[in-house]
């Protein structure tokens, strides 16, 4: 039975009856005026030259933030500038300006008003990015081992809506219920997803970026030109026991995103794939080695795409990239791309775009504590590059192999295990995606979906 599913259906008819009684390369985060977000006509043209298409009005109202000061904030993000429980797009203006605008979208057939499959995907995505942050953190699975003790796992629980009030619920169903028409109707056909363009394939084609890491300029972004390729010197990696289990290789990135992007991680030795693989052959015999200097870790971050039957694909499009260079036994050097929706459109570098050392977002990977637009006063955004070192510290000091927290598995039955084996991009998709299948979070969606705009 597909349990997930069968809640998400109890939880929209839930919704129903609550909801119908019998009858943001420019700044990464930029500060606007005190206006309202919908009525700011500078805040880019992402998918329109026309400030005032709906596709943009849209993307201006879900991906803009004001502060307490009134001003408004916009940034060049993967991720939505809220969080499950905030009350934006839950209660007061954010909420009725984005039910009422979603209502003339729909009503008026704006997503048929582009039909650029590129931009309709991405379009998807953003939608479904804003859906998942509408619905409560997963969180992780926990077990009583043989002798009593309490051990974490690889494995992540989605609450559901257990942890939200009726009324945050019935306002909640309202907001997805109109975001998944949307992401339906802009939906691609199986072979339009496949047709997507490669755009890591395209970046390195443009020849912008240093294709090697120059010690002599350790801050530098590179891009290099075999990261997938199959006879090339990286490899993608997994951790043995979590790949037996068919459970994603970078299970903390799945469930940030709610499984909607592929993580891919990857090794390179400085002596080529052999050396790549004879070390791969070490580990995964439960040997843990030292990485030598020069060795490379990527992880390359990749979008999932809903087809107009409803069922997940891998696509091409490439959403991030980061690498990290050892010296020594360190955490490494970073280098980092993310994607820049207008370049992506325009063809430029295929919309990667290097992130700099200063460069700070909020809502990022692993954002911690409540919404800081709510808070009196805005705190300062984060630095990107920085927010790695939380969980790839450990506090025991051991850095280089030891901060690739790849090499460990936390199992669901006997002891956590380290080492590392091989994988495929392929895998790492199917995986994800049978992840994701087990999730609250697509039972919800699948729910809304297939109950139609009555729903």
């Amino acid at each position: 039975m597909r349990y997930p599913l069968v809640l998400a259906l109890l939880a929209v008819l839930l919704g129903w009856s609550a909801d119908h009684p019998s009858s943001g390369s420019e700044p990464p985060v930029r500060a606007g005026r005190p206006e309202a977000e919908d009525d700011r006509q500078d805040m880019g043209t992402v998918y329109d030259g026309d400030p005032g298409h709906p596709w943009n009005r849209l993307h201006r109202l879900l991906y803009s933030r004001t502060a307490q000061n009134g001003e408004v904030y916009t940034q060049e993000s993967l991720e939505p500038l809220f969080l499950p429980g905030s009350r934006f797009l839950a209660e007061g203006p954010s909420y009725q300006r984005a039910v009422s605008f979603l209502d003339d979208f729909l009503k008026e057939k704006a997503d048929e008003r582009i039909k650029d499959p590129l931009k309709r995907a991405v379009f998807q995505r953003d939608l479904w990015a804003v859906f998942s942050a509408t619905v409560p953190d997963p969180q992780r699975a926990y077990r009583i081992d043989d002798t009593g003790r309490i051990m974490a796992t690889d494995r992540f629980e989605d609450p559901g809506d257990a942890a939200s009030t009726v009324e945050r619920r019935t306002s909640r169903r309202q907001l997805q219920r109109r975001l998944v028409q949307i992401i339906r109707r802009v939906a691609l056909k199986p072979e339009e997803v496949a047709a997507l363009p490669d755009n890591l394939a395209q970046a390195v084609k443009a020849g912008a970026f240093p294709d090697a890491f120059d010690p002599n300029e350790e801050g530098r972004t590179f891009l290099p030109r075999d990261l997938l390729a199959d006879d090339g010197s990286w490899v993608p990696v997994s951790n043995l026991a979590r790949a037996n289990e068919d459970l994603p290789a970078a299970p903390e990135h799945a469930r940030f995103t709610r499984g909607r992007s592929v993580f891919v991680v990857l090794l390179h030795m400085p002596e080529g794939r052999k050396a790549t693989a004879a070390f791969l052959k070490k580990m995964q015999d439960g040997e843990i080695l030292q990485l030598p200097e020069g060795a490379q870790t990527a992880l390359l971050r990749r979008t999932l795409l809903i087809d107009g039957s409803g069922a997940l694909r891998e696509s091409p499009l490439t959403e991030s990239l980061q690498i990290r260079v050892y010296k020594k036994q360190d955490l490494g050097i970073p280098s980092m791309f993310t994607l820049r929706r207008e370049d992506l459109f325009a063809g430029r570098n295929g919309g990667l775009r290097p992130v700099g050392g200063a460069e700070t977002s909020y809502f990022d990977f692993q954002t911690r504590g409540g919404d800081v637009f709510e808070q009196a006063e805005l705190p300062r955004a984060e630095a990107v590059m920085q927010t790695c070192s939380r969980c790839h510290t450990r506090t025991d000091g051991r850095e280089g192999i030891y901060s690739v927290n790849t090499i460990y598995a936390l199992r669901d039955a006997g002891p956590s295990t380290t080492g590392l084996c091989s994988t495929t991009l392929s895998e790492e998709s199917q995986r994800t995606i049978g992840w994701v299948r087990k999730s609250y979070t697509w039972g919800l969606l699948q729910g809304l979906w297939e109950a139609g705009p009555g729903g």
